[in-house]
């Protein structure tokens, strides 16, 4: 069953709405009037440049998002549809101060971020790790990064090949966060990057993931629109976005020998804390302390 937390608000000493939740799109428009996440999308499928160049991203995933992490521009319309990089920074911000409080950050951990971008949220976490690396399989994507924290010393970059974290040892993480990317791969791919955290985690260590959730009115609103905007080619974008149910993602995890602390569906996204080797009584402290944490997480973008 799926876990859905709810807290009642007539009760006094029910959690509030995080104020930050205010500059960070929920799958509408937020308060800042930024593009949704299916905005966004689109508006890169209808982008000429984008459709006239579709044959130069026959490569799959890397070469897709190379073409799409080669200027700055094209790489915030994919991420959050930032106009400047000071926006782009306060988005990145309120996302990373979320993820740091959900992920227990205290700065003596090294953490990892699998597909990290221009670093949007990893310029911002990264002061509150041990050590910070970010993975990406795009090569543009990690110049950009490498652009916009060159002030910061405890950061590191490895492009990835294919769903494989080889520079990463076993047992060497103690916090990984996946977030906006495995919403772009197959469920295939999905699984083998799932496998390779349970690999790196350390035993007790917390990861965040999240995909895109079918089963929710405004997920399947996107998956139609989506599907309406197709190519006609038959081949599809390796960027398009892609969508599972919570019984398929809580499927995966527990085939990868990861263990479940909590999977949420109330919005367009599936998000989910997992770990390694925790027992019992680590797993539901772990539960205990992200509850009250949920109202400002759930769906965030």
């Amino acid at each position: 069953m799926t876990c859905q937390p709810r807290i009642d608000p007539s009760q006094s000493d029910a959690p509030q709405p995080d104020p930050r939740r205010e500059v960070i799109g929920v799958g509408g428009r937020d308060f800042e009037g930024a593009r949704s996440p299916l905005e966004r999308v689109l508006n890169v499928i209808r982008h000429p440049r984008r459709i006239l160049s579709w044959l130069r991203r026959r490569g799959g995933y890397k070469q897709g998002w190379n073409h799409l992490g080669s200027d700055r521009r094209s790489a915030r319309a994919m991420v959050d549809s930032s106009r400047d990089e000071q926006e782009f920074a306060r988005r990145g911000r309120a996302v990373a101060e979320l993820l740091a409080d959900a992920l227990g950050l205290d700065g003596s951990q090294r953490v990892v971020e699998i597909g990290c971008g221009p670093a949007r949220i990893g310029r911002e976490i990264a002061p509150r790790c041990r050590e910070w690396i970010g993975l990406d399989i795009s090569g543009e994507m990690l110049r950009l990064a490498r652009g916009r924290v060159g002030h910061l010393s405890n950061v590191s970059f490895h492009e990835l090949e294919g769903a494989r974290l080889d520079t990463l040892a076993d047992a060497s993480v103690d916090r990984l966060y996946c977030h906006s990317v495995l919403a772009h791969i197959d469920k295939e791919d999905m699984y083998r990057y799932l496998r390779e955290v349970r690999r790196v985690l350390v035993p007790g260590g917390l990861a965040y993931l999240d995909t895109w959730n079918l089963l929710h009115e405004a997920g399947w609103a996107w998956f139609e629109k989506s599907a309406a905007q197709a190519p006609l080619t038959g081949r599809k974008e390796s960027w398009r976005p892609q969508f599972a149910t919570a019984p398929e993602f809580r499927e995966l995890i527990r085939r990868a020998g990861l263990t479940e602390i909590l999977l949420v569906d109330e919005s367009h996204l599936l998000q989910a804390f997992v770990t390694v080797e925790a027992g019992p009584e680590g797993i539901e402290r772990e539960r205990r302390r992200l509850l009250p944490l949920l109202p400002g997480l759930i769906g965030i973008d």
